[in-house]
């Protein structure tokens, strides 16, 4: 840059800069649309919030629980009206406050003064009046590579008949992962990119003869099995305790899918039939993706009240 406005703070980092725009406060949200709800595998609630915004926002949330919580999209679904997805664990119905942030040319100013820079396209990149993002510290959090370790047991094999939600509910986190003076309210941008899948199969099987056994069957033998696949799909969230951040996971879907094979042989050799079934929904890849390393930025909500 020839020419032009920058602001360095103590640490000689830019706080200001006519080349970048900055992000100024577009709205509070409260009381989003619960879309998806399960008290099971740890607990899940997916919220939607909407807002108005004429560029891409960029969505801040608090964490009034100690649950785990992540951005899982930001969807401009028509015109300037975009929805904001954002995933929780646990039970319960507190949810977070989100503050949406956008360059200045989506915020109309209420104060008369104020310091305004402005790119060489003649377009605002800072507005004091416009209550721009300060930020208070932040970090990188990576999540374990494999949610639930040691897949609890137990389950039926026949038609994905039981509850598999204490054996695939998420154990694993890490951290805990300083952001220096955590704010009496802060509040957090964090994109939950982190996912995996993990499965678990069991298989029993049934055998009985019409006539009597002498080795083999004497008669017609009639061979059942069953298998049934239970499968939960996780994505990363954080959690915050004092001034601490932990990366775990949240399961945002889970199912189950059986298939069964039946056989019929006579003294044991001669195949005179069978068949079989399926039922259920196939499970994703059985793998964990995108562990790098995610940024997570803090600011304090209580500037935007």
């Amino acid at each position: 840059m020839s020419d032009g406005f920058v602001a360095y703070n103590s640490n000689n980092e830019i706080l200001i800069s006519s080349d970048t725009r900055n992000l100024h406060l577009i709205a509070k949200l409260t009381n989003p649309t619960v879309t998806a709800s399960t008290d099971g595998y740890g607990g899940l609630r997916f919220l939607t919030y909407t807002v108005q915004c004429s560029v891409t926002p960029v969505p801040f949330f608090t964490m009034p629980t100690g649950d785990y919580y992540g951005i899982m999209a930001v969807r401009n679904t028509s015109g300037t009206t975009w929805t904001i997805e954002i995933a929780r664990s646990g039970t319960g119905s507190t949810y977070p406050e989100v503050y949406v942030f956008a360059d200045p040319r989506a915020v109309t100013a209420t104060d008369s003064h104020g310091m305004q820079v402005y790119r060489n396209d003649g377009t605002p990149s800072f507005d004091s009046r416009r209550r721009p993002l300060a930020i208070t510290g932040g970090t990188n959090v990576s999540h374990p590579s494999n949610p639930r370790p040691s897949p609890g047991g137990g389950l039926t094999a026949r038609y994905c008949g039981s509850n598999a939600s204490s054996a695939l509910a998420p154990t694993e986190e890490n951290g805990g992962y300083a952001v220096g003076t955590m704010p009496t309210k802060p509040m957090f941008h964090y994109s939950s990119l982190a996912q995996a899948q993990r499965q678990i199969q069991f298989y029993d099987k049934d055998e009985d003869c019409s006539g009597f056994e002498y080795g083999i069957c004497i008669g017609f033998e009639v061979t059942e099995e069953y298998w049934s696949t239970y499968w939960a799909f996780y994505r990363g969230g954080i959690r915050r305790s004092g001034s601490s951040l932990y990366a775990g996971w949240i399961v945002v879907d889970a199912a189950c899918n059986w298939q069964t094979r039946f056989d019929e042989d006579f003294l044991g050799a001669i195949d005179t039939g069978g068949g079989g079934g399926s039922g259920g929904s196939w499970p994703y890849s059985n793998e964990t993706i995108n562990l790098s390393s995610t940024a997570v930025i803090v600011g304090d909500a209580s500037r935007y009240d």
